[in-house]
Formats: C-alpha cells, structure tokens, sequence
C-alpha cells in the first residue's frame, strides 16, 4: 500500500482544496472527535424535551444529525476496537468485554495511517481497545491535545467524556452532589421512563440522574467547542460529536437492542468543508452508520487509501454508500457470557441469540453494586408488572427476535415469539433479516461463535484473525447449522451434531440442549461428553444436564474450577454460579476455592480470575 511522505501529502491536500474552491487555498482540515460515554439520542436535538444540551443543540444547527447510527457493541471496549481499527471487533476477536488479544500486524488502528499523511494525532485519554498499540497515536493520555501538536501541523484528537458513564449515577446523594458540582438540578418527576421500567419516584430519581449528568457533559462539550473558538481554529476544524454506545441504564448496557447500540452523531463542517463532506448546515441524514464505517470514512475524507482488510463504508463525502444494515453484537461482560447478534434496518431490528438458555437480565457483579439494579431488581418482586416490564425478566431468551421500531421502538413487543401469525410481509423480512445475520457471521468470521478459552489456544503466537480462517478449526456454517436446529427444535439433528469431531460443533450442540432440556429423553449423549478431551464442552454438557433435573454431574464442573487455567476458570464459575441452588453438596469446595481467588485479585479491576471471583461472590452472597 502505497502512502505519501508527510510534506508532500499536505502540500497534496492543499492543491487539491484550492482545486474545489476559486482564488482560495485551504489547509488541510483539523479533525476533533468529542465522545461521551453510554448515552443514547438523550438530546435536545433528537426531540428528548427533557434533555437540557443547549451546546450540542447548537452544534446539530450547524451540523449534520444522523438519525441511525450505531455502536457495533453495547459496551465500551468492543465498540472502540471496532471504532479505531474499521474491523467488527467479533473478527479481530476483542469482543469480550476487557480481553487482551493480539491483534495482526496487518491490521492499524486508523490514526497511524493519519499520522503518516502529516496530522498529529492525540487522544484524551481512553482507549480501552482489548489489545495495546503504542504506534496508534502521537499522544495517549490526560494530557494529550491538539495544542502539543507541532507548528503548522493538521491534528486529529479525539477528547473522551466520562461523566455520562453508568457508574457516575452510583452512590448516595451527597456523593453525587460531589461528583456534578453546581448545577441546576434536573425535576424527577418530569424524567421519562421507558416502558420496560415501572415508574416509580426512586426510579425517576436515577433516570434524572443520568440526565443531569448529560447535562453537565453537554457543558464540557462547550467548552472543547470555545477552546477551539479561542484559538482560531473553529473555521477549519471539523467536529464530531457521538457516544461510545447506547445509555448504561440496564437493558441497555449489554444488550443487542437500540437501547445498547443506538447513539447520538452530530458532524459540523466549517462552510468551506461543507462540500468535502456533502452536508448542509442543519441537515439530518437518515442513512445507517456503524462505528466499523467511521475509519474508511475518515481515510476517504483525507483522499487516503483505505485498506481492503476494513469492513466498514463510507458514510461522507463523494465516496459515501448507503446502507441497507447495521450489524451488532454483544458477547461476555465480566462474568455474563452473552453471544447476541443484531441486524437492523430502518424499520426492523433482528436479534439472534446464541445462548438462549440464559435470561435476558444476567446476574452481574459491577451492575448489580448500582442502587438503579436493585431498585428494579425490588421491583420485580414485588410489584404486579405490565407485558413490557414482565419482557425485561425473561427466564429465557427467544432464539430469535423481532420488532419493528416504527410502532414499537422500544423493542418490547417480540414480532418472532409467534411466527406463525407473522403477516406475509412479515415473514419476509424476517427470513430476509435471518439470511443477512447469516451471510454477515460467515463473511465476517463471527469469533464470538468460538468459546473464548479455544480462540486464544488456537491463536497461540499467532492472531485470533489469522487462527480462524482455518474451517477444520472453526467450522462457521456448520455452527449456523446447530443454531438452526436449535431454533427448529431438532433433537435429532442436535443430537448428530453432539457426535460431530469438531469440538466446537459439539459445545453449541450442549448449549442448544440446555434450551431444550425440558424435551430430553435420552440423556446418554451428553454423559458422554462428561468425558470430553475438551473442558469448555464438559461445561455445558453438564449444564445441559443440570438443567434436565440432574446436578450430580456439576463435579465435573468443580473439577475444571480448581484445576484449569483462569478462562476456563471463568466460564466453570459462572456456571456454577447459576446452578448454586442446585448443587448444596459443592458449596463448600466452591467457598474455598473462592477464598484463594480473592486474595489472588486483590487490587485488580480486571482479569479472568478477577470476573471468576465476581461469579462466586454472586453465588455465595
């Protein structure tokens, strides 16, 4: 791939804006991301009339507001390796939640490309991309600004806002009083709740919570946009505003609807720039946007060669492309093992659940510690709920999902629970957006379909992108496969697949029994599977059978905690945790080996052995 010296590519940039414009020479335009974090279209400018964001209000005056954009993941790490790379992060393998990975040489974070066309490139200051790359910015830190840049230098720099993050809701009053400074608070009982909330003051305490905390984001935002002002820099400095991914409220956070993955995106271009980008001021654009399409968006704007390896479109300028889908997924957080995929459209959104088996709302350590989970968590108890709110604490997931956001844009209403009285356009789309998921999770090399222990062993000194090309190793279309069995109810097919010489094959075909444990006859196959080689498959086998009504062979789960490596760790953990009512005769073994655990992560925020501990924790309490 061919790339131009820094000297000659800005003096190349520079023809070419004068080549756009008569008697006038344009520099090379300066580039600042403001991102905040977990918040949904919570503004003034989507029509939230509880929002108070008069700053970003006035930016989408003077900008372009994008009516469908979305985060890839529901979570932050995911979502930014995605965002920098321009590679769905369920292909580099960083789609669990604080994993590390080893991402293939071949593969940049996209401002090292910028780098080498003469920006500076700072970020302030969080990564959080599963993997470490020293080469992707000039600076990387609290510190980091455009105003370090050398003289004369176009910048690129991305400046992250923390105080919309879930945990910034937590806490007593005072400490949240502490936490926003002085402000004008937010009216409780004018906060909107979502239906899938019962509303009462305490829940309307936290939701305007969250907005107050928008609020004073909003007026960090003004204060990037004035600094910029200042300096003389806002009449080329292109300016984008979005979020990492939906808000942190729960069944938000973590899950594959647009509660998780739909955020804000504002673009203001000076007006000399405005036809680089084809924006109008105060325009709106309706067309589907991932975070896998801002990096190929961002190279075409700069006239940089984009490389074949990216997997997302452009969405500016004379090389945009309108989509038809948006692609999402949702795999481990901490201890909750997830393996959701979405497609959306305009109109629909389809939601494929790989673990179907376990509820919609997972026990989880760090989101239950919040005051907002446990009102609800009270709730749930206590209150008599209405369908919307019964939906949110599903035992179980449907294998699939549909809803159609235009009458229902909460997505509580699940069009696929009833196939059969689907209208004929209906059906349609399903069996349309069932083949998307489908060709998207083969094209892409979905690796969130691997178990996370076996996508690391197969890497090894290599890449999990590299690892899973291999179809020997993982075999995508025969994983479809047992998904479709699963959703078809086919014992018998799921029972070949329980056979099969890839031990992949035969982990999903155990999972797929555990959502049909209450049909099992014949249980033979998956005793034998107690015996596996492979540990990740003696798990679910024995969840399989634990949830048939024998937990006798939970041992062998036991056995994998005490002995195995901390991914395996994990995932035998949490296993036991959801079965810990069941399986008295282990809970002693369970508490000592959590008593090691906690003096081994001790002063850690993350790790496997760390998420293990939360499980156990979870489990004892």
């Amino acid at each position: 791939m061919k790339f131009f010296h820094n000297t000659y590519f800005v003096f190349s940039l520079i023809l070419f804006f004068a080549c756009k414009q008569t008697e006038t020479t344009l520099p090379p335009p300066n580039i600042v991301w403001i991102t905040a974090e977990d918040i949904s279209p919570m503004l003034g400018c989507y029509g939230d009339t509880y929002a108070q964001t008069p700053n970003i209000d006035q930016l989408a005056n003077e900008g372009v507001r994008f009516l469908h954009a979305f985060s890839n993941a529901p979570v932050c790490s995911p979502a930014r390796a995605t965002l920098v790379t321009g590679v769905y992060a369920s292909t580099l393998g960083s789609q669990h939640l604080r994993s590390q990975i080893k991402k293939p040489d071949f593969i940049e974070g996209f401002p090292k490309y910028l780098r080498e066309a003469g920006y500076y490139c700072t970020n302030n200051d969080k990564e959080d991309y599963n993997f470490i790359d020293s080469t992707i910015w000039n600076e990387s830190s609290k510190k980091a600004h455009w105003k370090n840049r050398p003289e004369g230098k176009p910048f690129f720099s991305v400046f992250n806002l923390g105080i919309t993050h879930q945990s910034q809701i937590f806490g007593d009053e005072a400490t949240f009083l502490n936490r926003i400074g002085n402000i004008e608070r937010q009216n409780p009982a004018d906060a909107p709740v979502p239906p899938y909330f019962f509303d009462t003051p305490e829940i309307r305490k936290y939701v305007a919570r969250y907005y107050d905390n928008i609020k004073v984001m909003d007026q960090q935002v003004g204060d990037i946009l004035k600094e910029l002002d200042e300096a003389g820099l806002s009449e080329n400095t292109i300016v984008f505003f979005f979020s990492d991914h939906g808000t942190g409220m729960p069944r938000s956070k973590r899950t594959a609807y647009d509660s998780g993955l739909q955020v804000p995106l504002i673009i203001k271009a000076p007006p000399q720039y405005e036809g680089l980008l084809d924006i109008q001021p105060g325009s709106i654009d309706d067309n589907l946007v991932g975070f896998v399409d801002f990096a190929p968006t961002m190279l075409s704007l700069l006239d940089i060669d984009i490389p074949t390896y990216m997997q997302g479109e452009v969405f500016l300028g004379k090389n945009k492309v309108q989509k038809e889908f948006a692609f999402g997924f949702s795999d481990r957080v901490d201890e909750a093992f997830e393996t959701a995929r979405s497609v959306r459209t305009k109109d629909y959104v389809y939601v494929r659940n790989y673990l179907p088996q376990y509820p919609l709302i997972q026990d989880n350590f760090y989101t239950d510690q919040s005051e907002i989970m446990q009102v609800l968590r009270k709730g749930k108890e206590e209150l008599d709920l209405s369908p919307a709110q019964q939906a949110m604490w599903i035992p179980r997931r449907y294998i699939e999902e549909l809803y159609d956001v235009q009458q229902d844009p909460f997505q509580v209403n699940n069009l696929a629970a009833n196939p059969e009285d689907l209208a004929a356009s209906q059906k349609k789309v399903l069996e349309s957006l069932r083949t998307a998921h489908k060709d998207w999770m083969l094209k892409t090399h979905d690796s969130g379909l691997m178990p996370e222990s076996a996508m690391h062993q197969y890497a090894g000194d290599s890449s999990i992108v590299q690892a899973l090309q291999n179809p020997d190793i993982f075999p995508v279309e025969t994983i479809w496969q047992v998904s479709e069995a699963n959703r078809l109810a086919d014992l018998d097919q799921l029972n070949e697949f329980l056979r099969h010489e890839n031990e992949v094959v035969r982990y999903w075909a155990a999972n797929a029994f555990a959502y049909h444990a209450d049909k099992i006859i014949d249980t033979q196959q998956l005793i034998k599977l107690l015996q596996d080689n492979i540990p990740y498959v003696r798990i679910a086998a024995a969840e399989a059978l634990c949830l048939t009504g024998d937990c006798t062979h939970m041992e062998v789960v036991m056995d994998i905690l005490e002995n195995e490596t901390p991914i395996l760790q994990l995932m035998a953990a949490r296993a036991l945790e959801l079965n810990f009512d069941k399986i008295p005769t282990l809970h002693q073994r369970i508490k000592k080996v959590n008593e090691v655990l906690t003096k081994q992560v001790e002063g850690r925020w993350y790790g496997y052995d760390l998420y293990a501990n939360w499980a156990l924790n979870e489990a004892l309490k």
